[in-house]
């Protein structure tokens, strides 16, 4: 997308209030006409048949809002309600998603379409009113999910079971979220199977279906892909790649070992299985066998450092969430080296996001976007730069005269020390920014930010990234959703379902006093405390997305005894195994757990 494209129209015809309010009052009633048809009783008789005038009222209301949706700052979408109130978006969204439901899932068994594609006039008006109603429910969807206006579940459609049956690895290969091909074949039913029509589902309006149901099935296509790949590149334990890491230079050796990999066979060996033997500082191997657990203490022990703003490769805002750092190239010998650790980081992801390990590292909306394939607007800098963000707001409501500010079209920038200015437009550094040019200017500026600055770092990035995980695969996800894909979930933790799904060792049963205490204590620490507890035990702060049943290996509790109550409690994160002392009472259990998961003492990998 160009400049031009991200900051919108410059038609003023297209921001005159009077014309959207007045187009707004002459359509509402007309849209609600075409809503009531699209009540449960009129489906029951059967595939709804429209207008050519309903569609082109449609059509029009579509096209107009979508483009003007281009160039809308959330400021006056939510709090100045313009042009349309809340209220009024939630009844467009409502209707939007009933009439995509009605016309790409219902009634598509009924061939709305020609096979052959040489769609005549009126089935071409229909299409077209299908695709810009995808357009704009997707816009609003995105909106929503930057801040919420919509109550919860109101993007779901009714239950549709038979879209989990049908999905499968094939169907979710090919990547078209806004092909208007892909909308024509979902409205087929006879032009498409199944499994393409579930898959387009996905591509297309994955929001119809709930995030739970989303990522069970993001785990099926993996497990599939797994299973098919058996007997292959995941064959038997004993054929896994062996790899000897240092402990104290993780990041470079992990570097080596996936360039040399994928540079002699290919990207795809990544998907094999990976057994680490860690070799300590005094260059001696450590004990163990790797039957799972100290890959995963690798990965997370590789996540932390590789993606630490002290490693150099990300930057951290203010909120101390990541985005890959521009000046990155300065960090080795040539672009080309920068570019390729940024596609050996992408891989890393993609490898713990493939073996479903949780990690730490949280990234920014901004960044989590391109790695769905998404382009970045204005709103979307409040992620990268809160205060950017509030002046260029501020810029575009100034009642002065803008060139009394003495804004150019450049930005100024420190590299190392010196000041470099860079041209948003060609000349832009003498040309002045004024009230008539500002909006151009602010989008411009957003744009270079979000979207110009780190962009080879963040195409290499995802590059890596898709190498173990198709883009098709999590497109369904929200940013904050594929957050919680990588990291699990931001809710608080369910101590219930952690109980239930908890093992124990080493002498503890469920019955006991001390095991009775440690999950009394558990209910009653705060929800940062739990977080911490479960960090100390698993690695990662978060619970699993789906549950703790989830977890692999399943948390367990294994007994230490102990003649007083001096000792500490321990954990070895690549079991998931925390290592209680049987304590003398549940006081001492309470001040010893918090000491430890406040301290991080305690923490071993025996």
């Amino acid at each position: 997308m160009t400049a031009e494209q991200f900051s919108g129209s410059n038609d003023t015809s297209i921001h005159d209030t009077s014309l959207i309010d007045s187009m707004w009052q002459w359509i509402q009633p007309k849209i609600q006409r075409i809503a009531a048809l699209l009540s449960a009783e009129s489906l029951m008789n059967g595939p709804l048949r429209y207008t050519p005038s309903q569609l082109q009222v449609l059509l029009v209301f579509n096209i107009v809002y979508s483009h003007m949706l281009l160039g809308l700052d959330d400021e006056t979408f939510y709090d100045r309600k313009w042009p349309l109130g809340l209220a009024d978006v939630k009844a467009v969204v409502e209707f939007l998603k009933q009439f995509i439901y009605d016309t790409c899932w219902t009634i598509t068994s009924n061939n709305t379409l020609s096979i052959d594609g040489d769609m005549d006039e009126s089935e071409l008006l229909l299409f077209s009113a299908v695709v810009s109603s995808i357009k704009l429910f997707n816009q609003l969807y995105d909106r929503d999910c930057r801040r919420r206006f919509m109550p919860d579940g109101a993007w779901l459609w009714p239950s549709m079971p038979a879209i989990k049956e049908t999905v499968d690895l094939e169907s979710m290969q090919e990547d078209g979220k806004h092909d208007a091909h892909a909308i024509y074949m979902l409205m087929n039913g006879k032009a498409a199977s199944p499994h393409a029509r579930a898959a387009l589902i996905l591509i297309t309006i994955p929001q119809v279906l709930s995030f739970n149901e989303r990522v069970q099935l993001f785990q099926k296509l993996l497990e599939d892909e797994k299973a098919q790949l058996g007997g292959g590149i995941r064959d038997e334990f004993l054929r896994a790649l062996q790899v000897r890491i240092k402990r104290d230079e993780i990041v470079d050796n992990s570097f080596e070992f996936f360039q040399k990999l994928c540079n002699e066979t290919s990207p795809a060996a990544l998907k094999s299985r990976i057994k680490v033997t860690f070799i300590n500082e005094q260059g001696l191997e450590e004990a163990g066998i790797d039957g799972g657990g100290v890959f995963k203490e690798y990965v997370d022990t590789l996540t932390k450092n590789a993606f630490s703003p002290e490693y150099g490769f990300f930057l951290a805002t203010d909120e101390q969430l990541l985005y890959p750092n521009p000046a990155a190239q300065y960090l080795v010998d040539t672009r080309k080296d920068a570019l390729d650790r940024y596609r050996f980081l992408g891989r890393v992801l993609g490898k713990a996001v493939y073996e479903n390990i949780l990690v730490e590292p949280q990234f920014a909306a901004f960044f989590l976007n391109k790695l769905l394939g998404k382009f970045n607007y204005i709103d979307d800098l409040h992620s990268l730069d809160p205060e950017l963000y509030k002046s260029l707001m501020r810029l575009k409501h100034y009642d002065g005269n803008v060139e009394d500010l003495a804004l150019t079209f450049s930005v100024t920038e420190k590299e190392f020390g010196e000041v470099v200015t860079r041209n948003l437009v060609p000349d832009g550094a003498n040309i002045p920014v004024t009230n008539e040019n500002r909006i151009r200017y602010i989008h411009l500026m957003a744009n270079y930010k979000l979207n110009v600055l780190s962009s080879m770092e963040s195409t290499a990035f995802l590059k890596g990234f898709r190498d173990l995980i198709p883009g098709t695969w999590i497109q369904m996800f929200a940013p904050a959703e594929l957050q919680m894909l990588i990291g699990g979930s931001a809710t608080n933790i369910d101590v219930q379902d952690w109980q239930q799904n908890t093992v124990y060792g080493g002498g503890y049963h469920p019955s006991q006093r001390f095991v009775e205490w440690f999950w009394e204590i558990v209910n009653e620490f705060t929800p940062e405390d739990r977080a911490a507890l479960l960090k100390f035990i698993t690695s990662c702060s978060r619970q699993p997305l789906l549950g703790f049943s989830r977890l692999v290996p399943q948390i367990c509790i294994h007994q230490v005894r102990v003649e007083d109550d001096d000792r500490l409690p321990s954990s070895a994160t690549c079991m998931n195994l925390l290592k209680l002392p049987a304590y003398s009472n549940k006081e001492a259990m309470r001040k010893k757990l918090l000491y430890a998961i406040r301290s991080n003492s305690g923490f071993d990998l025996s």
